[in-house]
Formats: structure tokens, C-alpha cells, sequence
């Protein structure tokens, strides 16, 4: 009895992550022809000599804190060139020129609630002479997410203590006690998680891809040479004070040559796919302003963002459209007036995603194949990996783990860093 119980304690607590993903856990949704292998940072950064290696990191739901991308910086780093060293750190807002307004029905309910501003943090790493050669971008969105999210449910429901808790009034809070899982579910996944997929699904949600437009804004001003972050005006990060008329298409394919990635994590990946499709629709040849001030997307053209524990999936069931035949409706409800644009010059980026999926993980989700089909993305690439720590043959693997552990993931880190390629594609029987 006492062997079977120390050999079940050694499963529960030795159980790790395989070194390297093996040709069987990669599994390309082709829509690109030209794409056969998925470019890592050290392949960019060996072709880029004169400028560094830029990278967004984009968190998902869930309590998070500037720093959060810390652990995989350094885990990179350490992969990729274990000599490169700290560089400078600058943080500051991102402006976006405007003020929010929280509303449910005739009054605002939040005209006592300030909106906060998102956080940016660049973070550079050195090589010995002191050259930036990888620089990283970190985006906080959490922060005005999570006074939306007390505000309006966890203030409440939660009994969060934060400076935007209102006294409840002749609101009686319920007193039944709660079971320990019950309570740790509640609080923590849905209020304190899937609420924050209720948020990006809502009008609050373009609030929060507006900020992410900013921060690319901010990426692509510093590749122009124009350091928006360290020098933090109080308006918006805009391309066209920074971009000329004649400049604009040199400055779209400096954004296309530029060597860029992004890693995002849950949540943030659909907040990232889904801004890309938004710009997707709209055309190349629109207004001049238009086009400079949109300009920063083109930083992901023929780029890879890398996606772990990613939502899209799910929370892609809410852009699913329906369409009648014959036209017109008699539903005035349905809309497909802003479906991709059907203008043949309109912009299509090809870019490359990769996700990165545990299998037991609660939260994360494949990429499914029929986003394949649209003219709007490149090739899709799901990834079997094993983040989970430790598991209960045929019963549980390590949940937490398998949704959050990415970060020390050896095979995941390695990926990234050093690319792979991808199977061929399957001949039509």
C-alpha cells in the first residue's frame, strides 16, 4: 500500500513538458501556399543585424500586473542568447484623446467611475556592446478592463475591494455561505474571468482593441524613429504627423520588412485576431489619411503571431453571421454590411498563426478549420504541447498548469525561439 501511494505521489509531482514539439503535434490549416515553415526569433534576428528583434506580448483574462511577460522574456532570453543583458525599461499610458463613459440605459452609471488608460512597457535586451537587439512591448489592458469588470459585477458579487466600489445602497448582499470550489469557481472563473470575455464582445471591447491600435501605433512610430513612449504626449499616438503623403507606401513596407512578432496569451489572442480582421475589411486604397493612420498593421504582414491557451475559437462564435435568401430580410436584426470587403484592392495580410494548445486545458481552444477559409488570414497552425505539471492518470491533469504554464514550457519557448517547420500539405485523394 505505502509503494503504490509513493509511486501515485511521484506521478502526481514528476509529471513535466517534453523539450521539443515532434513532427505529430503540428498541425497546419494551409492557406498560403508559399508559408512552409514558421520563422523563430533567432532566424529574424540573424537577419537583422542593424535593428532589433520586436516583439508584442499581449496577456489574457485574468488578474494581471505590469511585469506579467517577465518569466517569458527571460526564458527567451535565455534560449535565444543567453548574453544579451538588460537595456532600458520605459513604461507610460497610452493616450488614446478621449475619455469613456460607462452607461446602461438613460444615465451613465459610471459619471463617479474614471476609465483608466492602458499600459505600455518596452523593455530592451543588449548585446555586450550595448546594441538594443531584442525589444519587447508589453500591453496592460487589465487596467481599465478590471475597473469595467468591478464596476459593474465584482464590486458586488465578489465583495472586491477596489477604489471603484460604490456603497451598495439598499442592495442586500447574499449571506448564504459557499462551498470552497464553489466559491473559489465562481469568483475566480467566471466573475473574475469570463466576464472579461463578456467585456471584449461588448461596445467596451473596441475601447480596449482602440488601445491595442495605439500600441501598435506606438511600435511603429518608434521604427519610424520617433520615440512616442519615452516622450508620452497627452494625445493619441497618430501615424499621419509622423508618416508624409509621399512617404506612406515607403513607410508600409519599411512596417513589412520590420522583423516583428507577437505572443499573446487566452483572451488577448482573440483581442488581436479579431482587431486584424476588423482591418481586413477595410480597403488598401482608402483615403491617404486613412491609410497613414492605419499604417502600424502592416507590421504584421507575412509575420507569426504565436497564441497560447487562445480563445478564438470560442469566443468567435459571437462574429458568426447569419443571411437570408431571398434579400431583403424581414429580420432588420441581420447585418452584412460590414463582412470583409469584397473590393478587390482591399488590404489582405497574410499572417501566420500559430497556437499553441494543451489538450486539458479548460481554457483554451483549436483553431477550427473553417477560419481558414477566409480571405482575411494566412495559415493557421495548431500545436499539441503539455504544459500540465502533474496529473492523476485517466482522472485530472494539472488544470492551472495545463492553461497557464506556457511560459516555462520548454518546447513552447523553443518554438518560438527557433521556428519549425510544417508538414507538407495532404494531397486531395
Amino acid at each position: 500500500m505505502q509503494r503504490t501511494a509513493a509511486s501515485l505521489f511521484i506521478v502526481l509531482i514528476s509529471s513535466g513538458c517534453a523539450h521539443s514539439l515532434s513532427p505529430r503535434d503540428i498541425r497546419p490549416l494551409y492557406n498560403d501556399s508559399s508559408v512552409t515553415e514558421v520563422e523563430g526569433l533567432r532566424a529574424s534576428l540573424d537577419s537583422s543585424p542593424d535593428a532589433p528583434v520586436r516583439v508584442l506580448v499581449l496577456h489574457g483574462m485574468g488578474m494581471q500586473k505590469a511585469g506579467y511577460s517577465e518569466d517569458l522574456q527571460k526564458n527567451i532570453k535565455k534560449q535565444l542568447n543567453p548574453g544579451l543583458v538588460p537595456g532600458n525599461v520605459t513604461q507610460g499610458s497610452i493616450q488614446r484623446g478621449y475619455k469613456i463613459t460607462i452607461f446602461d440605459g438613460r444615465q451613465p452609471s459610471s459619471s463617479k467611475t474614471e476609465i483608466p488608460l492602458s499600459l505600455l512597457t518596452r523593455t530592451t535586451w543588449n548585446d555586450p556592446n550595448h546594441h538594443p537587439r531584442l525589444v519587447f512591448y508589453e500591453v496592460l489592458w487589465a487596467v481599465p478592463r478590471d475597473v469595467v469588470k468591478n464596476r459593474f459585477i465584482a464590486c458586488f458579487e465578489s465583495r472586491v475591494q477596489a477604489d471603484e466600489c460604490q456603497p451598495s445602497g439598499p442592495i442586500l448582499p447574499n449571506e448564504d455561505s459557499q462551498g470552497l470550489i464553489n466559491r473559489f469557481g465562481k469568483n475566480r472563473l467566471m466573475v473574475g474571468g469570463f466576464s472579461d470575455a463578456s467585456i471584449i464582445l461588448s461596445p467596451v471591447g473596441d475601447v480596449l482593441r482602440d488601445d491595442l491600435h495605439l500600441a501598435l501605433c506606438t511600435i511603429a512610430a518608434d521604427v519610424a524613429g520617433h520615440d512616442v513612449l519615452a516622450a508620452q504626449p497627452p494625445e493619441r499616438c497618430d501615424l499621419t504627423k509622423i508618416i508624409s503623403r509621399n512617404d506612406r507606401d515607403a513607410m508600409h513596407e519599411k512596417f513589412r520588412a520590420t522583423k516583428f512578432s507577437a505572443i499573446t496569451h487566452s483572451l488577448g489572442s482573440f483581442l488581436l485576431f479579431d482587431g486584424q480582421l476588423r482591418f481586413a475589411r477595410m480597403p488598401a486604397k482608402s483615403s491617404d489619411e486613412v491609410a497613414r493612420d492605419q499604417a502600424a498593421f502592416y507590421l504584421l504582414d507575412n509575420k507569426t503571431v504565436f497564441m497560447r491557451a487562445n480563445q478564438v475559437a470560442l469566443l468567435n462564435l459571437a462574429r458568426l453571421r447569419a443571411v437570408c435568401e431571398p434579400l431583403p430580410c424581414p429580420n432588420r436584426l441581420l447585418r452584412i454590411d460590414d463582412e470583409v470587403s469584397n473590393d478587390p484592392d482591399a488590404h489582405r495580410h497574410k499572417t501566420t498563426y500559430v497556437a499553441f494548445n494543451d489538450h486539458n486545458d479548460l481554457l483554451g481552444f483549436e483553431l477550427p478549420p473553417y477560419l481558414a477559409e477566409r480571405d482575411a488570414v494566412g495559415t493557421l497552425v495548431n500545436v499539441s504541447v503539455r504544459n500540465a505539471r502533474w496529473w492523476i492518470p485517466g482522472i485530472l491533469k494539472d488544470p492551472v498548469g495545463a492553461h497557464q504554464g506556457s511560459d516555462h514550457n520548454p518546447a513552447v519557448i523553443q518554438a518560438i525561439v527557433e521556428g519549425f517547420r510544417l508538414p507538407p500539405r495532404a494531397q486531395p485523394r
